[in-house]
């Protein structure tokens, strides 16, 4: 709550969101993931202490910036919110996961197979980006360089 205090709202709203969703998923986990509670409960311990001493320091540059009575900027987080500017992957996960529950909430049908098969979703996932690198890296020119760091035909100096 200390970097809401000090002006940084965004900062301050995602970091008690990421706070609360990792309590829930203490809370939620059970079976074969309950090992995963003693390190959500590590992160946790980080995530308080980092989140008290940046908000300390955040407000000590504060402090200093109202005392001095000088213009002084406060340094930026460049913390962006995700926009839902529209995503091709995002938006067919979307429908596939509706379906899905749907499928189970008016038709009745099973969702026991998600058990076995849903480390899909996460190779899916990652040949997705994969494809994107390729396909980036595939996209972006590379400039032809001579290995010697100059082109003698084109000197002109040589004629």
């Amino acid at each position: 709550m200390g970097q809401i205090y000090i002006g940084y709202y965004k900062l301050g709203f995602v970091h008690n969101l990421v706070f609360g969703t990792a309590i829930t998923f203490m809370v939620a986990i059970g079976g074969s993931l309950e090992a995963l509670i003693p390190v959500l409960a590590l992160f946790l311990a980080f995530f308080y202490v980092y989140n008290v001493v940046d908000a300390g320091r955040r407000a000590v540059h504060y402090n200093l910036a109202v005392e001095s009575g000088q213009k002084v900027e406060m340094p930026e987080m460049n913390v962006e919110l995700p926009s839902f500017g529209g995503s091709v992957a995002g938006g067919a996960a979307l429908l596939g996961i509706g379906f899905i529950l749907l499928m189970n909430t008016r038709f009745g049908i099973s969702l026991d197979w998600i058990e076995e098969w849903w480390p899909l979703a996460p190779m899916g996932f990652g040949a997705y980006l994969l494809f994107k690198a390729l396909q980036e890296r595939n996209a972006t020119p590379t400039p032809d360089v001579a290995v010697s760091g100059r082109d003698d035909a084109s000197d002109s100096s040589l004629l």
